[in-house]
Parts: structure tokens; C-alpha cells; sequence
């Protein structure tokens, strides 16, 4: 018999504010609030932390959809 485990990943979606821009460049930090608070710190793909000792780290484009991504 393999070894294997199962991980239970949450369903994620972004509630995105229709008064906030959002985007790669000028409103990304927008864009990291919005996984912040979605994922309550978390990768909504892996489900690595995002926020380590209160400091970002990883990459963005991992975690928000670039199709949700208003320039």
C-alpha cells in the first residue's frame, strides 16, 4: 500500500470592493489586501502562508486571478 494524505483546501473567493482599483503596477497592494483578507494569509492555490513574522512574501500572481485584475 502507497502513502499518500489528502489536504482539505478551502474554497477561496475574492471579494473585490467596485470603489477599490486594482491592479499589477499603481494598485497592487490593493490586490494583496484582497488575499489577505480572502485567505486569512494563505496561498488560495497551495495554501502556503503568505505572511510570515507580519512581512509579504511569495508572488501575487500566484494567489489572484489575473482575470479579476483591473488595470
Amino acid at each position: 500500500m502507497e502513502d499518500y494524505f489528502t489536504v482539505d483546501i478551502p474554497v477561496f473567493v475574492p471579494k473585490y470592493d467596485e470603489n477599490t482599483k486594482y491592479g499589477w503596477s499603481k494598485y497592487k497592494d490593493n490586490l494583496w489586501e484582497v488575499l489577505r483578507k480572502t485567505t486569512d494569509g494563505y496561498c488560495m492555490y497551495c495554501y502556503d502562508s503568505i505572511w510570515i513574522n507580519g512581512q509579504r512574501r511569495g508572488q501575487i500572481e500566484h494567489g489572484i486571478e489575473k482575470a479579476n485584475s483591473r488595470q
